[in-house]
């Protein structure tokens, strides 16, 4: 069995996991150049041009689309162990 906790409040985690959990993605499956334009969208969401909604699936697609989830394994190990030993609310 398989369980998966999204905290969307920041009452489990010090602090957001979304964009370090891609960075690691990124060190292990490698940059993708299509990544290359994502300082844009950055831009384009400070700007209020596009919701952070889309600013974060942009980000999503453009480091994992296409990438195997069992090449992913090792990094989501590792995230998952660092989180539990440093990154959690008491």
């Amino acid at each position: 069995m398989q369980t998966v906790i999204f905290d969307l409040d920041g009452t489990i985690t010090r602090k957001d996991t979304y964009l370090p959990f891609l960075f690691d993605c990124v060190r292990k499956s490698g940059l993708r150049a299509s990544a290359a334009l994502l300082p844009l969208y950055a831009l384009l969401n400070l700007l209020g041009i596009i919701e952070n909604e889309r600013l974060k699936e942009v980000f999503l697609d453009k480091t994992l689309s296409g990438v195997r989830a069992k090449n992913l394994d090792g990094v989501i190990d590792g995230f998952i162990e660092r989180l539990l030993k440093t990154g959690l609310n008491k």
